[in-house]
């Protein structure tokens, strides 16, 4: 696939162990447009999708499929510095999706972005305003997530001191 090309897999990618997501694995700049389509991607869901296109296969299911694709990209490249609270706000409002996968996919992203301050990340989560019980459930699984990391986290930044 694309990603492949761009960034190997690897065990520290996003569907695997995590990474540290404010680590940027590519230079943005060398694919001019990419940040922007990324953006749209994160965009295009939208759970009330459910017409067919022409083919007969649900605009959602093509849109979710666009979606893990930029979920994917972000956790392995990192998020480019410009659009971090972009991204990041993106990836909240996926946490609140109908769908699991992608409610699991946001939620391990979100987890990756958070570093050494990942308290006051879990605070902010728990005090956020949940719309739906699947965003409850999708805030819970990021924390999860963070506090799972957390000695990962940990030991990176005493490697860093």
């Amino acid at each position: 696939s694309v990603i492949d090309s761009i960034i190997p897999p690897s065990e520290d990618s996003m569907l695997g162990a995590g990474q540290q997501g404010t680590t940027t694995k590519i230079s943005y700049e060398n694919y001019p447009g990419l940040t922007e389509q990324l953006l749209k991607l994160l965009g295009v869901l939208d759970d009330e999708i459910d017409e067919p296109d022409t083919s007969g296969r649900l605009l959602k299911d093509k849109a979710t499929e666009h979606l893990f694709l930029a979920l994917e990209f972000l956790g392995r490249a990192g998020l480019p510095e410009s659009y971090t609270d972009q991204i990041t706000a993106q990836t909240l409002h996926h946490l609140g999706s109908k769908n699991w996968h992608t409610r699991e996919a946001s939620a391990k992203l979100y987890s990756s972005i958070v570093s050494e301050d990942w308290i006051n990340a879990v605070e902010k989560l728990l005090k956020y305003k949940s719309t739906s019980t699947n965003h409850s459930q999708g805030i819970l699984m990021s924390v999860r997530l963070i506090i799972k990391r957390r000695p990962a986290v940990d030991a990176l930044t005493e490697l860093g001191k």
